[in-house]
């Protein structure tokens, strides 16, 4: 008898797998979530967060390096911060439209621009 292979088991292992790298809820980005403190070396490019945001993203050694976001309509773009307290740099952005409240930070993003975020290595 033939094994049947379902598309939705398929589907289902690639969302778990996309809500370890990256989660957009209630109208905030966290970037690695759920990843096991093993996997010290982790990335991925352009995944889809709520409000219209393409995040890519670099960890190393355990430390969130990287995040570059796409905005493709424009808005507020809402992330927690990965950076653990660490020091870090932004390109593609007004310091007067990027603000840290709390542990998110919030961009003020336009129609295709692109944003990265860099930890500053000391």
């Amino acid at each position: 008898m033939a094994k049947a292979i379902t598309l939705e088991g398929n589907f289902a292992a690639a969302a778990g797998l996309n809500e370890m790298l990256l989660q957009s809820y209630s109208g905030t980005i966290y970037i690695f979530p759920a990843i096991p403190d093993d996997w010290r070396d982790v990335a991925f490019k352009t995944l889809r967060a709520e409000g219209a945001f393409l995040i890519s993203a670099e960890r190393r050694a355990g430390l969130v390096e990287q995040i570059k976001i796409f905005s493709e309509k424009g808005g507020i773009c809402k992330i927690e911060n990965p950076f653990s307290g660490a020091p870090y740099r932004f390109k593609g952005v007004r310091s007067k439209n990027i603000a840290l409240v709390g542990d998110e930070i919030t961009i003020k993003t336009s129609l295709g621009q692109r944003i990265t975020l860099s930890r500053i290595k000391t």
